[in-house]
C-alpha cells in the first residue's frame, strides 16, 4: 500500500529550489501493531513452591503484590499483601506468624483495598535501615489507598489535588519509624505522611516506591526515593487519557517522582538539586521523568545501575523503557513506537516524519495484546543459581502469568530488544501459569528479587510465593 503525500507551501518551495521535503501522511495501524510473535526461548527454569500467604481480611487467598529483601543480611523477605499485611519470609522459607505492618489495623476505617489497584501497594526500606546511628535507621516507607473523604490526620503531608476535581480515593505515601530494623508492630515509634494523591478514578495510581539499590553513600542518588505515579485512570472513558496530565509538568500524575526523605527531621523530604525540572517555572520540582500511563514497576540492574521502567499500556502496547532523567515517554501522544489518535483509545498511527523534534523516549522492548494484556515489570537477573539468565531482563504479563525475557547486552537494531518466552517447569513437567494456579481467566503474576539477585514469582490467584530455580 502506497503512502499518500502532502505538499505544504514550505515543501513546495523546497521542491522548486531543488531540495524536496515530502512528508508521508500518517498511516493507521491495524489491530495487530506488532505482528511478530514472541518465540519460546531456549532458557528453562523450575518453579518451586516457597509459601502460601495465609488468608487476610477474611478473604482467602491473600494477594502477594510486592516482594523485596530486608537489607540487613538476615536473608529475610518482606511481602506486601494487597489486602493489608506486610508478611515476613525467613531464609528457610518459613512464614513468621506475625505481620510487620497491618494497614487495616493501623488505618481503619479509612484503609480500602476494594478497588482495582488499591490497598497496600508496596514498600521501600531505607538503605540505612540496618545501620544504627544513621538517620534512616529502622525506617520503612509504604504506599496504600484510603477512601475518598478520609481525614488528613498528618497536616505536614503534601497534598496533590485530583486533576478532575472529583476524588475517587486517595493514595498515601507514609514513613514508618521503628525501634529496630525488624519492623515489628510492637516496635513502631512513629508514622508520618509525606504525600497524598487525590485519585480521580479507580486505577492508574501510585504503583511502586523504591530506592536505587546500586547507589552508594556519597552518591547523588543515595537515599533518594523514586515514586511511580499513574495518570489517574481512564477506565471506560471515551478518550485516551481524559485528564490530560501525563504531559503536564505541573501535575504529578503520569510521572516518576524523585525525592529525598528526611527521617528524624521536621521537614518530610527535600527535592534533590539534580532533579531535571527543579528550576523550570510552574513545573513540579519532584518530577524526574514524565509521559507515562501506569508505571507500576521499575527496577535497577544490580551490575550496571541501569534503570528499567515497565509501563502498562492501553488497548495495544505493553512496554519496557530505560529510565532517564528528564525523559518524556510520550503518553498519551505515543504508545510503544506509534502515535496515538487522541479521539480513540483503539487507534494507532505511524510516527510523523518530523518525530525527532518532539524528543520522545521510546521503549527498548514492547509486545502487543495478542501476547498479553498488562506488563508486570521485572528485573535484570544477576543471581548465581541460573547462569543462562544472567544479563536477561525477566518480566511478567500480569493477567496471563507468562514469563518473558530479553538480553540487555544485545538490544539489536535501533536499540530494540527481541523478546522471548521463558520455559517454565513445575512439578516435573512444562506447564502454563494458568494451569499452575488453577485459574484459566487470570493469574495476577509479578516478580520479586532477593538480596542475592534471585527471583521469586508472586501469584495473587492462589496466594503463592514461588522461587525460580535451575533445571537439574
Amino acid at each position: 500500500m502506497r503512502f499518500a503525500h502532502v505538499l505544504t507551501a514550505v515543501s513546495l518551495a523546497a521542491v522548486l529550489v531543488g531540495a524536496p521535503h515530502v512528508f508521508a501522511k500518517p498511516k493507521v495501524i491495524g489491530p495487530n501493531p506488532i505482528p511478530e510473535r514472541i518465540k519460546t526461548g531456549p532458557i528453562k527454569v523450575v518453579l518451586e513452591d516457597v509459601v502460601r500467604l495465609p488468608a487476610s481480611m477474611k478473604a482467602p487467598p491473600s494477594k502477594p503484590h510486592f516482594l523485596a529483601p530486608a537489607l540487613d543480611g538476615s536473608g529475610r523477605l518482606f511481602v506486601a499483601d494487597q489486602y493489608s499485611h506486610l508478611f515476613v519470609i525467613l531464609r528457610d522459607g518459613r512464614l513468621r506468624d506475625w505481620s510487620a505492618i497491618d494497614m487495616y489495623l493501623w488505618l481503619k476505617p479509612h484503609f480500602t483495598s476494594g478497588i482495582r489497584e488499591g490497598g497496600f501497594s508496596g514498600f521501600a526500606i531505607h538503605p540505612d535501615a540496618a545501620r544504627a546511628g544513621r538517620r534512616g535507621y529502622a525506617i520503612l516507607y509504604t504506599v496504600h489507598t484510603e477512601r475518598a473523604g478520609s481525614p488528613v490526620w498528618d497536616k505536614g503531608a503534601k497534598v496533590f489535588k485530583s486533576p478532575s476535581g472529583k476524588v475517587h480515593h486517595v493514595s498515601v505515601l507514609t514513613e514508618w519509624r521503628f525501634n529496630s530494623p525488624g519492623f515489628h508492630e510492637t516496635s513502631l515509634a512513629r508514622r508520618r505522611e509525606l504525600m497524598r494523591f487525590e485519585q480521580p478514578d479507580q486505577d492508574h495510581e501510585v504503583g511502586q516506591i523504591a530506592f536505587n539499590p546500586t547507589a552508594k553513600p556519597g552518591d547523588a542518588d543515595y537515599g533518594t526515593l523514586y515514586v511511580g505515579v499513574g495518570d489517574g485512570g481512564n477506565t471506560q472513558q471515551p478518550l485516551v487519557e481524559p485528564f490530560r496530565v501525563a504531559q503536564r509538568l505541573d501535575s504529578p500524575f503520569g510521572k516518576i517522582l524523585r525525592i529525598r526523605p528526611t527521617p528524624r527531621q521536621r521537614t518530610r523530604y527535600i527535592v534533590p538539586r539534580d532533579n531535571p525540572f527543579i528550576r523550570r517555572p510552574a513545573a513540579l520540582p519532584e518530577i524526574w521523568a514524565y509521559g507515562l500511563r501506569n508505571p507500576q514497576r521499575f527496577s535497577w540492574d544490580l551490575k550496571t545501575g541501569r534503570m528499567y521502567i515497565a509501563d502498562i499500556g492501553e488497548f495495544h502496547i505493553e512496554e519496557v523503557n530505560i529510565g532517564r532523567k528528564g525523559a518524556n515517554y510520550g503518553w498519551s501522544l505515543r504508545q510503544g513506537w506509534f502515535r496515538s489518535l487522541m479521539e480513540s483509545s483503539k487507534t494507532l498511527l505511524t510516527l510523523p516524519a518530523d518525530d525527532k523534534k518532539y524528543g520522545f523516549t521510546y521503549p527498548i522492548a514492547a509486545y502487543d495484546h495478542d501476547e498479553g494484556y498488562a506488563i508486570g515489570g521485572g528485573y535484570v537477573y544477576r543471581g548465581k543459581a541460573i547462569p543462562a539468565l544472567v544479563g536477561m531482563y525477566v518480566f511478567t504479563d500480569i493477567p496471563t502469568g507468562r514469563l518473558f525475557y530479553f538480553d540487555t547486552r544485545n538490544l539489536g537494531q535501533g536499540g530494540r530488544a527481541e523478546i522471548f518466552e521463558l520455559q517454565v517447569m513445575y512439578k516435573g513437567r512444562a506447564r502454563s501459569m494458568t494451569e499452575i494456579v488453577g485459574n484459566l481467566a487470570r493469574v495476577d503474576a509479578r516478580l520479586g528479587q532477593d538480596a542475592d539477585g534471585e527471583f521469586f514469582l508472586l501469584t495473587k490467584q492462589d496466594g503463592m510465593v514461588r522461587r525460580l530455580s535451575p533445571v537439574q
